[in-house]
């Protein structure tokens, strides 16, 4: 979608392998799907029979992305109830990928917003694998893209909101910091490694920060939506978590 597209009841975005639709429904909902519709990954939360809905009793009108660069979703009688509050960014374009993403990006490429919705791992999206790697200004993005966790260049790890203008966590490793086990070295990435050890190393391959996690082959470190970093094995359990919840952990 370009500046001025819209979707109405029924539209769709289809992604250029054809597996995954986004698709305007007559009840208000932005939904996202499988090509035949049979799983659903992803939706803006405006259902308009749900009372807790913004768009409650309103009728559905269109999804437009507007020449100012904000996707934005009105009622049939011309109210918005669902925005990224990405204007200020003309020629900002939206769309699917072929990994299941879904992307509104600036003019120049560089992304705007992003669920992660995709089937993937590494920078950009919610989750790493084993060999997946953070080099400086990558960030992990929770689903419902409020949260990032972002590797900096003076080699600190910290969780934002999207936006970064408030952190709620770091890794104590800013290396300009004499106290700091990084004190002086150059940042370098942020590895999952294979054996489910997180560690960050310098520019020198020196490792300085780790969550002590080998042993659990097949692990997931990943960003949730309720702001929590969780690291966990194969088998779902959780080996390390930062216990960053907005609200309150429950473990």
């Amino acid at each position: 979608m370009l500046g001025g597209d819209r979707l109405y009841p029924n539209d769709f975005l289809i992604s250029q392998n054809g597996l995954w639709k986004l698709k305007y429904q007559t009840d208000g909902n932005l939904v996202l799907y499988n090509a035949d519709e049979s799983e659903s990954y992803w939706d803006s939360g405006t259902v308009n029979t749900d009372p807790e809905a913004s768009n409650y009793g309103q009728a559905a009108g269109y999804l437009v992305m507007q020449p100012d660069g904000n996707l934005v979703i009105y009622s049939s009688t011309g109210g918005p109830y669902w925005a990224k509050d990405t204007d200020g960014n003309p020629g900002a374009f939206f769309f699917i990928q072929d990994d299941r993403n879904l992307i509104l990006a600036r003019a120049n490429g560089s992304l705007l917003w992003s669920p992660s919705t995709c089937d993937c791992s590494g920078p950009g999206t919610y989750r790493m694998l084993g060999g997946d790697r953070l080099y400086p200004n990558d960030f992990l993005i929770s689903q419902d893209g409020r949260w990032k966790w972002k590797y900096r260049t003076d080699g600190n790890l910290v969780l934002y909101n999207a936006d970064e203008s408030e952190s709620y966590w770091n890794s104590g490793t800013v290396n300009t910091d004499p106290e700091a086990s990084n004190f002086g070295q150059a940042a370098g990435y942020l590895l999952m490694q294979y054996n489910g050890n997180l560690v960050m190393f310098s520019n020198t391959d020196n490792s300085y920060w780790f969550t002590s996690t080998a042993g659990n082959p097949g692990a997931t470190f990943r960003i949730q939506d309720d702001r929590n970093l969780i690291l966990t094995a194969a088998d779902g359990g959780i080996k390390w978590t930062s216990n960053s919840c907005e609200i309150g952990c429950s473990s």
